[in-house]
């Protein structure tokens, strides 16, 4: 976060002066919340509506407020109450209207800005990182619509944590965008969009030039354009997302602006509750498993309150071998395959890791990025498994494996598919080179050279169950 000293010094560049009805008006119009309320209201009753005073209250010694309070007649203990409650609620300080842009101040009074826009903090790292896990949700609402254009899940999250890092960037720089089209009127459409509506914006954008990139380079079948022609999303004039005609008089504008962008059924609330199926998760691996055990397994994957830690640091701190670390959550996940409505489970736990991936990394290089995804483990492991889950994909993944073997090594994974877990077991020592090229076929991302024997063939015996539940 930005240090104290820094905000205080930013908002004594404002240059406002407000009467006692612009600050009442003001407290009308603006929802604010009821720190800030009773703040301004202390200012009002003290008739404290200049800048300069303003500032001592907010930031003066003791020497300076008391010198404030007899000027103008108030109690000193309220004063340093009224600081004392600025500086518990210092990152929205930039609410007090007198500390305001003037052109802030006129877009919280005519609607055309938020509070968020005027408390947003995008110049530390931190503050940049709490906005990244914020909007999160709202690039994988974005992504979300386009799912049927061609490009791959991750390559669409990417794109749009790409487009919220170029928003995070760019917002309140209108000029960059009259420089690039060489229009100042573009320049003030882009000014009056709220950072939610200009990061959807950003986005949207985003994604679909890199879908238009990948539409240059990967053949289009008629099929998938028919799909996507009916889904909306024609790999044409992908660059035309614009506000045009959208005035700010217009009492419907923001909703105008959020329906094009697509933010409509979108969220960027962070505020939820636990979904139906973690509170399940948790009650099912908490049922099986021992404290110590769903400790590491919440820590993983930063589950429940915990924070997610790297292995090494989890069994660090509870006394246990890394290579322990990752047979636990192991262990857990595979439990949870056996559970009735494992895919529902499992994909929601995907999402968790993916999401967790992205936000550790939104500031990072597109290669960066698909790096952290293919190298972490559990990631790999849980996308892997999805995909045994889904009958299409799985028949597609081993049918297209078993193509590159010949006759008789491929009736041979076929009999192990179609039997039991004892005649895959009978038959490691002879064809565990067998096995183990079938497996790193069919998991080509996972690291499977150190696996133990148990490990392969429980792997097999899954592929084996799958192959049966599916009707291969």
């Amino acid at each position: 976060m930005r240090k104290f000293s820094e905000r205080i010094m930013e908002a004594r560049q404002a240059n406002i002066e407000l009467t006692r009805g612009e600050v009442e008006e003001y407290l009308k119009k603006v929802k604010l919340p009821k720190e800030i309320k009773l703040i301004i209201n202390f200012l009002l009753d003290n008739n404290i509506l200049d800048k300069e005073s303003v500032e001592i209250v907010v930031s003066g010694n003791k020497s300076q407020l008391s010198e404030l309070t007899q000027r103008i007649g108030a109690d000193m203990n309220d004063m340093l109450s009224a600081q004392k409650l600025i500086k518990t609620n210092i990152a929205k300080v930039r609410l007090i209207p007198m500390l305001q842009q003037p052109e802030e101040f006129e877009g919280l009074m005519n609607g055309d800005r938020t509070l968020e826009d005027i408390t947003i903090d995008l110049n530390s790292e931190s503050g940049k990182a709490k906005v990244a896990k914020q909007y999160m949700s709202l690039v994988m609402g974005i992504a979300n619509k386009y799912r049927d254009s061609g490009l791959e899940w991750n390559g669409l999250v990417s794109a749009g944590m790409l487009g919220l890092t170029n928003a995070m960037r760019d917002y309140r720089q209108p000029d960059y965008y009259a420089n690039l089209e060489g229009n100042e009127t573009e320049a003030k459409k882009y000014k009056k969009l709220s950072f939610k509506q200009y990061a959807g914006w950003r986005i949207k954008q985003q994604i679909l030039n890199d879908i238009q990139e990948y539409s240059r380079t990967v053949r289009i079948t008629q099929h998938q354009y028919k799909k996507n022609v009916a889904a909306g999303n024609t790999l044409g004039n992908f660059n035309t997302v614009s506000v045009d005609g959208l005035s700010k008089d217009d009492e419907d504008r923001g909703l105008a602006i959020d329906r094009m962008i697509g933010l409509s059924g979108t969220s960027n609330n962070d505020n939820y509750e636990l979904s139906d199926t973690m509170r399940q998760l948790k009650s099912i691996i908490e049922k099986k498993f021992s404290q110590r055990d769903c400790v590491v397994f919440y820590k993983v994957f930063g589950l429940f309150g915990y924070d997610d830690m790297k292995q090494k640091d989890i069994a660090k701190e509870l006394g246990v071998t890394p290579a322990n670390v990752n047979i636990i959550t192991k262990k857990i996940i595979s439990y949870i395959q056996s559970e009735r409505n494992a895919k529902e489970l499992l994909q929601e736990l995907y999402n968790h890791r993916f999401e967790s991936l992205m936000l550790k990394n939104y500031d990072k290089s597109r290669e960066d990025i698909m790096d952290a995804l293919i190298n972490d483990d559990i990631h790999v492991l849980l996308e892997n498994i999805l995909r045994l889950e889904d009958k299409t994909e799985f028949n597609n993944k081993v049918g297209g494996v078993l193509e590159n073997y010949n006759e008789q090594i491929r009736d041979f994974l076929i009999e192990c598919m179609e039997k039991d877990f004892d005649f895959i077991d009978e038959n490691y020592k002879t064809s565990k080179h067998i096995y183990m090229d079938f497996l790193e076929n069919i998991y080509p991302t996972e690291r499977l050279k150190n696996s133990t024997d148990i490990d392969i063939l429980n792997r097999m015996a899954l592929i084996s169950d799958k192959f049966k539940e599916h009707n291969f």
